[in-house]
């Protein structure tokens, strides 16, 4: 038996999959494991291509114990890469596991669907790269749609800051105006007036 973060783990007990996400969050906890908790996607790269190794081995071998146990290598992998990515507020394990439900309903229409029965796996193989081919073609038409709003967005947002640059500009040409109008006048914009030896017949009648 151990106790990990106030909660006993039995080792010969049957584990499900919330207790393994559980303890691979305490691995990468400050009270877990240095190892684990400085791994990163990109640390864990060859890591996870040795274990797929590993799996395709045991699979030539046709040793099932082995390659139960390299299976469970690899749902490692996919559980430290699904934590990493939740400490950085990107997706979870949850997220990953209902993309692939998703998925897998969306690619058997013939199964969860009303479309017909593939009668060879050719034909089943065939329909799967055609519900593959259209969701691709979906993200790319998505992906250029929200470019465009992104474009449109920045534009519009360039155009409220020119807008707001020219007014301020107008502001100070005015301002600019004033002053120089004040400077010619009196002090509080009053006419400035002639001193009298200056003045003539036509100015004196005003």
């Amino acid at each position: 038996m151990r106790e990990i973060n106030g909660k006993t783990y039995i080792e010969e007990a049957p584990h499900d999959m919330k207790e393994l996400l559980e303890i691979i969050e305490v691995l990468r906890s400050p009270d877990g494991c240095s190892w684990d908790r400085e791994q990163t996607h990109e640390s864990l790269k060859k890591c996870f291509m040795d274990e797929t190794e590993e799996v395709m081995q045991a699979i030539d071998h046709q040793d099932d114990e082995n390659l139960c146990e390299e299976l469970g290598d690899v749902l490692l992998q996919v559980l430290l890469h699904a934590e990493i990515a939740k400490e950085r507020g990107a997706f979870t394990f949850e997220d990953v596991v209902q993309g692939l439900s998703e998925k897998l309903i969306r690619r058997h229409p013939h199964v969860f669907g009303n479309v017909k029965r593939p009668e060879t796996p050719e034909e089943s193989l065939a329909l799967w790269k055609e519900v593959k081919k259209k969701e691709k073609e979906k993200k790319k038409n998505d992906r250029l749609r929200n470019n465009l709003r992104s474009i449109r967005e920045h534009r519009k947002k360039r155009q409220g800051i020119r807008k707001q640059i020219s007014e301020n500009g107008r502001r100070r040409i005015k301002s600019r105006k004033q002053k120089k109008s004040h400077g010619k006048s009196g002090f509080h914009g009053e006419e400035i007036p002639i001193p009298r030896f200056f003045q003539t017949e036509e100015n004196r009648a005003v």
